[in-house]
């Protein structure tokens, strides 16, 4: 019994001794971006490819065969949806999904 008493009071000591320097902590503040002579801030170049987007067709299966296999290899008809249509739609089961 008196090792819980201890440990209560070391933990409630803990408690009130660490507070205060959770409170002291500050977020350091970012600088402001400085505009160009012109006032458009340059932006560093980026690339968007669509080589490889299917939008939400799946191409390959594990459930037919249990290896990474193409959809058109599969001798089976499958329906597939994937985690992303399922994320979008905002489902969490197939059930869901079909209704």
């Amino acid at each position: 019994m008196k090792s819980s008493t201890t440990r209560s009071w070391f933990t409630s000591m803990m408690v009130m001794l660490g507070s205060p320097a959770a409170l002291a902590q500050n977020v350091p503040v970012a600088p402001p971006a400085t505009p160009s002579s012109s006032g458009a801030i340059l932006l560093t170049p980026f690339e968007v490819s669509s080589d490889k987007d299917n939008g939400y067709a799946a191409t390959e299966t594990l459930a037919g065969t249990r290896m990474r296999t193409s959809l058109r290899d599969v001798g089976a008809s499958l329906s597939i949806l994937t985690p992303e249509f399922m994320r979008d739609l905002g489902v969490n089961s197939f059930d869901q999904a079909l209704l």
